[in-house]
């Protein structure tokens, strides 16, 4: 059975498809075969299973200061509704942050728009609306909800058709593995051809912390992310902003 949310596997995907936008891994791949179609049948995956899932595309260019202001959005939220939640509620978040974590880049996008969507379903019930009124005098007020709503629009579009929300549960399993199979076997490509630390990043194979990240938890998940041993301290734990940037503008010497 599928997960019940996107959950890490589609985070994975989308942090690599956004990645391989960063010129540098487009170069390194395209000699082992990685062209403009793989890209696009790899999107395509991702793609019908977040549409089958959320009603939710993600496009293939990104305003990077939205997505900048949705994760600091959720830096700041996700905690305090985890935390308010867990403590009062403990049902409602079970329910709410089933397989549902913090995410980097692209993937908060996924992960705020879930949160999101999962409050609202809380509007239905009695204990739902008491925790929503919990989550107010935390400063998670409607007005809140809203400005994520925003940014999550803008970063996305919405597909309303009637496949969107009628996805039978092998359809979304059958498109899970496809997007999964794709996924490992690029991502295997990826690690073995590119040792730049900040391509990798970009991938979404280190974390901040300069570690290897972890994978997803499913038995089927890569087996090849143990810990990076090159790992150090001093290294620089911002998430490389190049695959959400355009280039610079280049000034001619003169």
């Amino acid at each position: 059975m599928p997960t019940k949310n996107l959950g890490k596997k589609a985070a994975r995907v989308l942090q690599f498809t956004m990645g391989v936008r960063n010129k540098g891994v487009a170069a390194t791949l395209s000699a082992h075969g990685f062209t403009d179609e793989e890209l696009a049948d790899g999107w395509q995956k991702l793609s019908a299973l977040t549409t089958g899932r959320l009603g939710i595309r993600v496009p293939s260019t990104l305003d990077p200061n939205a997505l900048i202001a949705l994760d600091t959005w959720e830096n700041k939220w996700f905690p305090i509704a985890q935390a308010s939640l867990e403590a009062r509620f403990p049902e409602i978040h079970e329910v709410v942050f089933l397989n549902l974590a913090q995410t980097d880049g692209a993937a908060v996008i996924i992960s705020v728009g879930t949160l999101i969507d999962r409050l609202a379903e809380q509007r239905k019930t009695t204990a739902g609306k008491a925790a929503l009124k919990l989550l107010a005098t935390r400063g998670i007020t409607d007005a809140v909800i809203d400005q994520a709503k925003t940014l999550v629009s803008k970063l996305s579009t919405v597909d309303s058709t009637p496949d969107a929300v009628g996805v039978t549960p092998d359809e979304d399993a059958r498109r899970e593995a496809a997007m999964w199979s794709w996924y490992r076997e690029w991502s295997k490509i990826a690690r073995t051809v590119i040792s730049d630390r900040r391509m990798l990043r970009a991938l979404g194979f280190l974390d901040t912390s300069g570690q290897a990240a972890e994978e997803d938890d499913d038995a089927d998940a890569d087996p090849d992310a143990d810990a990076d041993p090159d790992a150090d301290a001093d290294d620089d734990d911002v998430v490389d902003p190049a695959p959400f940037l355009p280039d610079p503008p280049v000034t001619p010497r003169t």
